[in-house]
């Protein structure tokens, strides 16, 4: 920690965050959900996945109340300067109204700059009692996650590509209808995936 009078006092940590890496909200439709935040809001799609059944991190990875996320889409949608807004299609599960409605978060993830400096945030909040999960390889990127201690679900992540709107990372082989108009079937041609989410035994040769 360094020290002067009269000026502020912030510990030195052995890693940096860049800021926002994404925010995941739910939606109960994905293709509304495109509507919106590409059709009217304007914002490219950079990461489009779908999760399988049984959804493979339900044990390990996702936070209260949605720990079970089988066959959920999971959009990620370009708000500018490197940041991104999420969303889980839940479908029918059911949620509290007045915590769906007021914009219900499922977790917040913040970006550092390599994989160097995961490795290191993880061994920081360990050291400091903070139990983690491991690095989680989600091939479009790497992540750990976390609990504040006022139970909030957080995580650090770092991109393994740059994932923009004119060079997405898609995953998703049945694009819901508004996403696979917007995408265009060459750009969709070009940019698809062909693994299953969370079963690394799939990931062989897929960049």
């Amino acid at each position: 920690m360094t020290t002067t009078e009269n000026q502020p006092s912030y510990p030195e940590v052995p890693f940096k965050s860049t800021g926002m890496h994404h925010m995941a909200l739910v939606t109960r439709n994905m293709d509304e959900t495109v509507k919106f935040w590409s059709g009217v809001l304007g914002c490219k799609m950079r990461v489009m996945l779908k999760l399988p059944d049984p959804d493979p991190y339900a044990d390990n990875t996702w936070g209260e109340p949605f720990g079970d996320l089988s066959g959920s889409r999971h959009y990620f949608f370009d708000i500018g300067n490197g940041d991104s807004v999420a969303f889980f299609d839940i479908g029918e599960q059911e949620v509290v109204p007045s915590t769906m409605y007021s914009g219900f978060a499922h977790h917040v993830a913040m970006g550092v700059e390599s994989l160097e400096d995961l490795e290191r945030a993880m061994n920081h909040l360990r050291a400091n009692g903070i139990e983690t999960s491991d690095i989680v390889d989600h091939l479009f990127c790497k992540s750990v996650y976390f609990n504040s201690p006022e139970g909030h679900y957080l995580e650090y992540a770092v991109h393994t590509g740059p994932w923009e709107g004119d060079a997405p990372f898609i995953q998703d082989v049945e694009l819901v209808p508004t996403a696979k108009n917007m995408v265009g079937k060459k750009m969709y041609d070009d940019n698809v995936r062909i693994y299953t989410a969370g079963v690394s035994d799939t990931y062989d040769g897929v960049e």
